[in-house]
């Protein structure tokens, strides 16, 4: 009606109109080459732009439960307590240490002046009770530096004993066993050597070593006597009745300068005591009752520097049943 009709019986008889035959003539028709580069081609990263902001609507947040975020720690205040309690002990401590150390070492005594108007009042001498400072009924050790010590120091150190016994009011012998700084027992011819006792060594010999030493207060006058065991009873007997005429002055140095400068003795004589033969002198003055007396009996010698000192040494040691 608007254009001339197209007549339909003059197509060519050959032409087909199947999908299949018009993909073929259009492949079969000539054309230019077709190159794959020039198709463009997308990627997943592209097509969701992973580069830039993500999409809400490609990618959607998963939201993150409350259970699965950790919880802080809550630190506990106890351990930071006793932290600080032990702290504060240990500068108390050493505050306290110090403040002794500055009290009793640093800090010097402050010097306060007597009050002088305080009343005036009699206070009565109070005089310390008289103590026992030795045995009276068994040996007593005295210790001597003996390497060190002279003549002169041996009897000052013995006066000074002997002044304390005289303090205790006994009325027997106070026996002594001496020794040296190492508790070692001083012999007695040590002794007689360091003292000056002047016995021939003919009689030391005939004596053995060990001794012991006596101190008895007969009329407020301090005495010395000594004990040793013997080797040979009738020959030391000999020996010193040979030595009589000087045996006093021999012994001298057991009278701790009681005796007189000039020593005046009396020719020695005999007497008994329980029936132990006593060779005796007396001094001159007899004021101070000084003697040199000795005895051997049951193997022992026993010199004492009065008669009563004799005779209480063998009261303690020989115990005699009677007295003539």
């Amino acid at each position: 009606m608007f254009g001339k009709k197209i007549d339909n019986d003059k197509k060519p008889k050959n032409e087909t109109s199947s999908p299949e035959a018009i993909a073929s003539s259009a492949f079969t028709k000539s054309a230019a080459p077709i190159n794959i580069d020039d198709f463009p081609v997308h990627t997943m990263k592209e097509d969701f732009n992973l580069d830039g902001p993500v999409k809400a609507s490609f990618i959607t947040k998963k939201p993150v439960e409350e259970d699965a975020v950790p919880k802080p720690k809550k630190t506990s205040n106890t351990g930071k307590i006793v932290a600080l309690i032990i702290i504060l002990l240990i500068i108390m401590i050493v505050a306290a240490a110090g403040y002794y150390f500055w009290m009793t070492r640093v800090k010097s005594p402050i010097a306060t002046a007597p009050d002088t108007n305080l009343p005036t009042q009699d206070i009565p001498e109070v005089t310390p009770p008289t103590q026992n400072s030795f045995s009276t009924t068994q040996a007593n050790y005295l210790s001597l530096d003996f390497q060190n010590i002279d003549a002169v120091g041996l009897e000052a150190t013995l006066k000074t004993t002997s002044d304390k016994i005289a303090q205790m009011k006994t009325t027997g012998p106070i026996e002594f066993i001496l020794t040296d700084s190492l508790n070692n027992p001083i012999s007695l011819q040590a002794f007689a050597q360091k003292i000056g006792l002047s016995l021939p060594q003919s009689t030391i010999s005939l004596l053995d070593s060990n001794f012991t030493l006596y101190v008895y207060i007969d009329n407020s006058t301090e005495h010395l006597g000594l004990s040793t065991t013997t080797k040979d009873n009738a020959a030391l007997q000999k020996a010193l009745s040979q030595e009589e005429t000087t045996l006093v002055a021999d012994m001298n140095p057991l009278f701790l300068g009681a005796a007189p400068s000039t020593i005046i003795a009396s020719p020695f004589a005999s007497s008994t005591y329980d029936n132990a033969a006593i060779r005796y002198s007396n001094l001159t003055p007899t004021s101070k009752l000084l003697s040199i007396d000795y005895t051997i009996v049951n193997g022992y010698l026993i010199i004492g520097t009065s008669k009563m000192t004799t005779r209480s040494i063998l009261d303690y040691s020989i115990k005699p049943s009677s007295t003539p």
